[in-house]
């Protein structure tokens, strides 16, 4: 026994749309945490699912147009296909390049023995020339939202060689270098550097809004499948009383006939209507049947439960016109729309991430004029030793 409420609560819980819909949650905030580092946003895709089979209008089984995004989702804004409208997004995001806001941090430590065969023995000192050279350098990059970026590089090498022809033994060089750039120019925007942690920002709203509507649209197609299931149901009702009444005239016919007031045409149109009435209830059973596997597909997550697949679907509430109707100005509920409509809403924040691409596209056209500032040094460091 299903009441609206009922269908409501269990498409909540269960509507596969909706769960759908619920991923796009956790990839907007994957997306934020991206765009921290420096590096672009993906975007998600905040469209409608539109994969509930009978939820449309019109022909049984009618779900809408599907998208190309995952779970047959619609193009819309936050970055998913074309966004919303026909407006094409591959302008979003532009700007001047970023550095990475997260320390790259790299080290190479290198050991390298080598054992060479001299031609001429005197000028090397031995007739094998051998080696030992040791690497470790470091190196240490950040870049900023002010457009600075500050690196820091170390070099070491320690070499160690049996020809006497060499002075150093064994031979360390180190050095050092710290640089530190700053945009005068091209990339001199607060804005302009941290507009894809707006515009993530910005996205993780529009998936919320978005989850909104699919929300509404899903309830929206669950309800439509009600009523649908309360038409077929109430119209199984009717068609076993049209059934009925046809068999009991049926059944006066015959009795009529017996008595010799009723001509046997008429028996015959009695039947007749009969086989008719049975054939619309078997047909009326059938819609039936289908309807409430439309239902359990929506409220359902494996439609393949034999349990679930078994289980009757009965409504129980009806629909019921009040006697009498509030009548509201056509203009209120136009501006009850355009503040509530959750399409508008991105739109509106769409706009905002437009607005930002705008100004980082500016200071994209500005010449590249850079201050860089460097402090450095090297030794070289020995001590006298024979052995190798």
């Amino acid at each position: 026994m299903l009441s609206m409420d009922d269908a409501i609560a269990l498409a909540l819980e269960n509507n596969l749309d909706l769960e759908i819909a619920r991923y796009n949650l956790p990839i907007a905030d994957t997306d934020i945490l991206r765009v921290k580092s420096g590096a672009a946003t993906r975007g998600v895709n905040t469209g409608i699912v539109q994969g509930t089979p009978g939820g449309g209008v019109g022909a049984i089984g009618n779900t809408g147009a599907n998208g190309g995004g995952a779970g047959g989702t619609s193009a819309a804004a936050g970055g998913a296909g074309t966004g919303i409208g026909g407006i094409v997004a591959s302008t979003l995001g532009v700007g001047p390049p970023l550095d990475s806001y997260d320390p790259i941090l790299t080290s190479t430590v290198n050991l390298q023995h080598s054992n060479t065969p001299e031609a001429i023995p005197i000028l090397a000192g031995a007739p094998s020339l051998l080696q030992n050279t040791g690497t470790v350098d470091f190196s240490y990059v950040q870049g900023f939202v002010t457009g600075t970026q500050l690196s820091v590089t170390s070099d070491n090498s320690r070499l160690t060689t049996n020809s006497i022809r060499s002075l150093f033994q064994p031979q360390l060089n180190t050095s050092y270098l710290v640089q530190i750039r700053q945009h005068l120019a091209q990339g001199l925007s607060f804005s302009a550097n941290k507009r894809f942690m707006v515009i993530a920002r910005n996205n993780r709203e529009i998936t919320d809004v978005a989850f909104r509507q699919q929300v509404i649209f899903t309830l929206t197609q669950v309800e439509n499948l009600y009523w649908n299931l309360v038409s077929a149901y109430e119209d199984v009702q009717a068609k076993q009383r049209a059934l009925e009444l046809a068999q009991q005239l049926g059944s006066n016919t015959q009795k009529q006939l017996n008595a010799g007031t009723m001509a046997r045409i008429d028996v015959a149109n009695a039947d007749a209507q009969v086989a008719s009435s049975r054939q619309a209830l078997i047909a009326s059973q059938t819609n039936f049947q289908l309807q409430q596997v439309l239902m359990r597909n929506a409220l359902t997550r494996s439609a393949s439960d034999p349990v679930v697949d078994s289980a009757e679907v009965i409504p129980t509430d009806r629909m019921e016109v009040p006697e009498v109707e509030p009548v509201v100005p056509i203009q209120d509920l136009i501006s009850e729309a355009l503040q509530n409509r959750p399409e508008l809403a991105q739109s509106r924040i769409d706009l905002a991430n437009r607005q930002i691409s705008k100004v980082s596209a500016r200071n994209a056209l500005l010449p590249t004029v850079d201050f860089v500032a460097n402090y450095g040094g090297s030794a070289l460091v020995h001590r006298t030793d024979s052995s190798l």
